[in-house]
C-alpha cells in the first residue's frame, strides 16, 4: 500500500471529528510544501479561493460543536458533510495511485463516517449525564486529536494512521464508559423516585 493511500486514509478518518481541519491541513501542506501532492483535478483545494471558503466554514466545527444542544444539531448535519470531506480527501491524495477513484471515495467516506459515529456514540450520552457541561472540553479534545493525527499523517503517514487507530479505540472505549454510566443512572432514577414517595 502506497504512502499516499495511507496518508489519505489517516486524514479522511479525522474528518469524522472535524471536516475542515484535515481539508485545510492537506491544502496548506500542498500549497506550502513539495512533500505533499494532490491530484490535478483537486488543486482547487489549495487555491486562495478554496482556502478562504474552508476557513469561513471552519468556525461551524470549531464553535458550534462546542455549544451544548447545538453540537447535536451539527452532528446530525455532519452525518452527510463529514463523509463527503473524507471522500474528497481520499480522492485528492490518491489521484496518482493505483486505487480506483470510486473505491477511494468509498474508503474515505466510510472512515469519516465511522469516526463520526464513534464521536456521536459518546458525545450525546455525555451531554445527558452532565447537562452539556463537558461539551466544549470534549469538542476541543476532538479538535486536538484531529490536528495531531493530521500533523503526523502529513509527515509520517504510517505513524498518522496508527495514531488514528489509537484515537478510534480510545473514543470507542470512552463511548462504552459513558453509555454504561447513562444506563446505570436510568436504573437508579426509579429507585430514588420510589424512595421519595
Amino acid at each position: 500500500m502506497s504512502t499516499e493511500i495511507i496518508m489519505g486514509m489517516a486524514l479522511a478518518g479525522t474528518a469524522g471529528f472535524n471536516a475542515f481541519v484535515p481539508l485545510l491541513a492537506l491544502a496548506f501542506a500542498h500549497r506550502l510544501s513539495d512533500r505533499v501532492h494532490i491530484g490535478a483535478h483537486y488543486t482547487w483545494l489549495s487555491s486562495s479561493a478554496g482556502l478562504v471558503v474552508m476557513l469561513l466554514l471552519l468556525p461551524i466545527e470549531l464553535f458550534v460543536d462546542k455549544a451544548p444542544g447545538w453540537d447535536t444539531v451539527n452532528d446530525r448535519a455532519a452525518r452527510f458533510y463529514r463523509p463527503i470531506a473524507g471522500a474528497l480527501i481520499m480522492l485528492a491524495t490518491t489521484a496518482g495511485s493505483s486505487l480506483h477513484p470510486i473505491l477511494a471515495a468509498l474508503i474515505g467516506a466510510a472512515l469519516a463516517f465511522g469516526m463520526h459515529t464513534l464521536k456521536a456514540r459518546y458525545r450525546h450520552p455525555l451531554t445527558q449525564v452532565f447537562a452539556g457541561i463537558p461539551t466544549p472540553i470534549a469538542s476541543a479534545g476532538e479538535d486536538f486529536c484531529a490536528a495531531l493525527v493530521c500533523f503526523l499523517a502529513l509527515l509520517w503517514p504510517v505513524v498518522g494512521f496508527v495514531a488514528l487507530i489509537v484515537v478510534a479505540a480510545v473514543t470507542w472505549w470512552l463511548g462504552s464508559v459513558v453509555r454504561r454510566r447513562v444506563a446505570r443512572a436510568s436504573l437508579d432514577a426509579p429507585s430514588v423516585t420510589a424512595a421519595q414517595t
